[in-house]
């Protein structure tokens, strides 16, 4: 960020009348300020240690972009009228970062003088247990987040003051004993994540005040049993997440909602203990991406994805799938699938004739050994193949068939580069490729023995 000369910062920044000359910051040491060019002022305080936070000067300042970072020190109370003594122009927007603190404690008038201008809040990993009042000024306040802290209860008078601007929204519920009332004074909300859900299900209408503006939901860590039928009250939800959890299964074979939920593209459903693919897409027929990675799958029904005409990224990593599941051949938008991790141990060539619209395959960390010289068909799609960390000993004569491959990597495979092994790619041209790998010597680069020494056979 370009640094302001002092004669332009006396026309910003003034402290009690007095000369600027030997003021270059708000805060006293060991913080330091920054001026920019495009009205941004920052004071940093970070990474220091601080046990408290140091004396802020009284003093206009005259910028709207401000920004004030206390992350990652040893903060445990922020005082009454910490910040009293700092004003700004009436258009002045702070963001705030106190996250990574042992903070317990705000006082009640902890951000008198500021809080209406303050926008954005972080209290990520403190030990806040009862959700501070000292926010009920913060009338304008946009970003909350206030994960990893060990919440109790939300304040009734702080979510009715940001209730008409809060549009991002994050805590952990581990806590709490029910579903908290306070959030239905939320009436703009477009994105909520949520930890540590203790409850096997969420309560009808605990989205009424914001079901026509949430875009974004999310659960990292829940103790859900089936699919919540509350989301589908969420009218224009764009994404969908649910995150680790043990418990959490799909159910019957009945639709996930009574409704058609056509404005949900991204739907992620990864590292939860999901053993098959329910009929998802009568529920969700616009999605686009689907995240089913680290869950135990073992097989998936050739009829999983009938009506996924728009899904263009399907993640299958980290299951038990022991071939490519012919399913996906159903999918006519697929460009992009995830299959690394599983126990996939061959590549059939009549799925790949059915791929010819994907342009990446991560295949890596499977038990393939052998592939067969016919399995890939012409294809000017696929860009980006993921091989490494197989077994195989021999490439196919038909990878030569992919004529925008870009991209190849073959690492961790005992490739055998020989005259004998490989005569038949004499004439692949790896030059517009990055292929990535090394042959079974350990020694030489697969691409370097294909364009140095294969010519010479």
């Amino acid at each position: 960020m370009q640094i302001l000369s002092l004669s332009i910062l006396r026309l910003l920044l003034s402290v009690n009348g007095t000369d600027l000359s030997n003021i270059t910051c708000v805060a006293a040491k060991p913080c330091t300020c920054f001026f920019g060019i495009r009205m941004e002022y920052d004071v940093y305080c970070r990474f220091l240690n601080l046990t408290e936070v140091p004396e802020f000067l009284t003093a206009y300042v005259n910028y709207s972009d401000v920004g004030i970072s206390l992350k990652a020190n040893l903060l445990t109370t922020v005082h009454n009228g910490t910040f009293s003594g700092l004003s700004f122009p009436d258009d002045a927007e702070i963001s705030i970062d106190l996250s990574y603190n042992n903070i317990e404690t705000l006082e009640t008038d902890a951000f008198a003088g500021i809080a209406k201008y303050v926008t954005d809040i972080d209290f990520y990993f403190n030990k806040i247990s009862v959700f501070p009042t000292a926010l009920s000024g913060m009338v304008n306040l946009q970003a909350l987040y206030l994960s990893f802290n060990p919440l109790k209860t939300l304040d009734p008078l702080a979510f009715q003051a940001f209730g008409q601007s809060l549009t991002y929204l994050t805590f952990d519920m581990g806590h709490f004993q029910s579903w908290p009332s306070e959030l239905s004074y939320l009436k703009v909300l477009r994105t909520f994540d949520l930890f540590s859900l203790p409850f096997e299900d969420i309560p009808l209408r605990s989205f009424h005040s914001f079901k026509e503006t949430l875009l974004g939901f999310a659960i990292f860590g829940t103790n859900l049993t089936t699919f919540p039928k509350e989301v589908c009250s969420l009218h224009i939800l764009g994404s969908f997440t649910i995150f680790d959890s043990p418990k959490f299964a799909f159910g019957t074979d009945e639709p996930l909602c009574p409704n058609i939920m056509r404005h949900l593209k991204d739907l992620d459903f990864e590292n939860n203990i999901l053993n098959k693919i329910p009929d998802i897409f009568k529920t969700f027929p616009a999605a686009v991406d689907l995240g089913l990675a680290n869950n135990s799958i073992h097989e998936i029904d050739g009829s999983a994805f009938v009506g996924a005409k728009r899904l263009e990224s399907l993640n299958l990593n980290s299951n038990f799938l022991q071939e490519i599941p012919t399913a996906v051949t159903t999918l006519p938008a697929l460009k992009q699938l995830f299959l690394s991790n599983n126990s996939v141990a061959a590549i059939d060539k009549t799925i790949m004739q059915n791929l010819t619209n994907v342009q990446s395959l991560y295949l890596n960390m499977n038990e393939i050994s052998k592939i067969a010289d016919d399995t890939f068909p012409l294809s000017t799609h696929l860009y980006w193949l993921d091989l490494s960390s197989n077994n195989l000993t021999l490439l196919p004569v038909s990878i030569m068939n992919l004529k925008n491959l870009t991209r190849l990597n073959l690492y961790e495979n005992p490739i055998e580069c020989s005259c004998d092994a490989m005569t038949k790619l004499k004439s692949w041209d790896t030059s517009h490729m990055m292929l990535e790998g090394v042959c079974s010597d350990g020694k030489t680069e697969i691409q370097d023995y294909i364009q140095k020494y294969l010519p010479k056979c």
